[in-house]
């Protein structure tokens, strides 16, 4: 026996010595793939954001070449588009349910094998009943694709992390409205209008190896019973407003059929509101509107997001036909938008810590306000550079206010609502953004009526534009009503703050 063992201690084997650096290797991995993990998650929800933007995007500018082929009217063809937003508002207030019964990951890779099939589907399509058939099946998986994998990361972040997490999962999503009228012409005019559904599946495959890699399957012990008359409401209800607005933009419908499908669609909301207070689980959880920081978030990110909304259809139109630029010019001055969006997630976080959820979005709301309302003012003699450095500005206060309610949103859910709540808030976004468009078009039909005119004029576009502007302005209201303390949890990782329902 060696004397003094603790002096001279025995030679470790090399074989153990390799078993315990192997260990330790394999445990910081281990670690870093935990922390990592939310990100991976983050980006594979960024990765079906981008694809479901992406194409809604590339399909505006193939419509005329699609309709060609099909020997259809391009205002028939429009059918394509309003039959993937109709399905997608239908079927979104299903994702949490279905999340909870069957697991996020499953859903999810449901939900994106569904898409990827579905485009492969419409781009075979060789009649408009098909590509319609095949769009409502793309709506169906678009409907729960990023409602579920945001629940998928809402749960696996810490809620100091939020911010960072959001802005990893939105920023490459920023690119798909760049990238979407530019690829689309690309391929329509030097390849098919067909690989404009095509160029979904390769990232459909990467959403689902990214899935399967970092999303957990965890279903609900107990799982609430299927609202089946609440969704036939909310459903009704939101698909009859959702197609009241698009009929409005085309005109194809009759005034008098639009107004009735209308208050059929509030009556059934309304009956809904009825439904879900006598109800232990609705479908859709109006009782989370008593979340000071829920409902702040929800209602002026739906007023905000109205208001902007109407920019991609106002601000083309005005620049086409009212300032002489041609279609190319006017969708280069649309990117600078994206671009001042893009480039204002890399402050975003840190404009949040520094100056409170309070005030950022307040002062968010302002600027993008006065970005619309400063559109009412461009006229033939305006420079170009002055209305690329308003679209840069309308692009970095969108982006700092959607990055602040996205996280704000989430501060005061319990764990349990997690599901309720991104169901909600995926509705009504998907609907403000179609509110934006019909209230951009009524409001300048109507400018035009005042005019008797039968083209727009730049007066009734400056009538037009400031109106929206208003509108956006009236989200400031709502924001300022947030506690000042607001999301303190969401920087510092502090409690939550106390969940009022009322």
């Amino acid at each position: 026996m060696q004397p003094w063992p603790w002096l001279f201690p025995a030679r470790i084997p090399c074989k153990t010595v390799a078993q315990g650096r192997f260990a330790l290797a394999t445990r910081n991995a281990r670690q870093t793939v935990s922390m990592d993990r939310k990100y991976i998650i983050a980006l594979t929800v960024a990765c079906a954001l981008f694809m479901q933007i992406l194409d809604t995007t590339v399909l505006g500018t193939a419509l005329p070449t699609i309709a060609a082929t099909f020997g259809e009217s391009a205002v028939r063809l429009h059918l394509a588009m309003v039959s993937y937003l109709l399905a997608v508002v239908v079927f979104m207030p299903l994702s949490g349910w279905m999340a909870e019964r069957w697991g996020g990951r499953t859903i999810f890779q449901s939900a994106v094998g569904v898409f990827t099939v579905s485009s492969i589907a419409c781009g075979l399509a060789n009649d408009l009943d098909t590509l319609v058939l095949a769009r409502v099946a793309q709506g169906m998986g678009g409907a729960m694709m990023v409602p579920v994998g945001r629940l998928a990361l809402i749960r696996s972040t810490p809620k100091s992390e939020f911010i960072r997490a959001t802005v990893w999962m939105t920023t490459p999503a920023l690119i798909a409205p760049i990238l979407g009228p530019l690829l689309g012409g690309i391929l329509t005019t030097y390849a098919s209008w067909r690989w404009i559904f095509w160029i979904n599946i390769p990232m459909g495959v990467v959403g689902l190896i990214m899935a399967a890699v970092s999303m957990d399957n965890a279903c609900e012990s107990e799982v609430a019973r299927f609202d089946t008359r609440g969704f036939i409401l909310a459903g009704c209800g939101f698909f009859g407003l959702v197609y009241t607005l698009e009929m409005l933009n085309e005109q194809t419908v009759p005034f008098g059929v639009i107004m009735i499908i209308a208050l059929c669609s509030i009556a059934a909301i309304g009956l809904y509101v009825l439904h879900a207070r006598r109800t232990r689980d609705p479908i859709i959880d109006i009782a989370l509107l008593g979340i000071p920081t829920f409902r702040a978030s929800l209602l002026g990110g739906t007023l905000f997001r109205s208001g902007v909304g109407a920019m991609p259809f106002l601000l083309p139109l005005l620049l086409q036909t009212g300032l002489d630029y041609n279609p190319a010019q006017a969708g280069g001055i649309m990117t600078f938008v994206a671009l001042g969006a893009l480039a204002m997630k890399g402050f975003a976080e840190r404009l949040l810590r520094r100056y409170g959820f309070r005030k950022a979005v307040c002062r968010a709301a302002l600027s993008g306000a006065v970005a619309v309302a400063v559109c009412a003012f461009f006229t033939l003699r305006t420079p170009w550079w002055i209305i690329i450095a308003v679209m840069l500005a309308s692009g970095c206060s969108r982006s700092l206010l959607f990055t602040g309610i996205n996280a704000l949103i989430y501060s005061d859910i319990e764990t349990k609502d997690y599901s309720s709540a991104i169901s909600f808030f995926s509705l009504m976004q998907e609907f403000s953004w179609s509110l934006g468009i019909g209230l951009g078009a009524g409001v300048l039909t109507l400018a035009q009526l005042v005019n008797d005119a039968q083209t727009p004029s730049l007066f009734d576009f400056r009538f037009a534009f400031l109106g929206i502007a208003l509108l956006t302005a009236s989200s400031a209201l709502i924001f300022m009503r947030i506690d000042r303390a607001a999301g303190r949890n969401l920087i510092r990782g502090g409690s939550p703050g106390p969940c009022r329902k009322g």
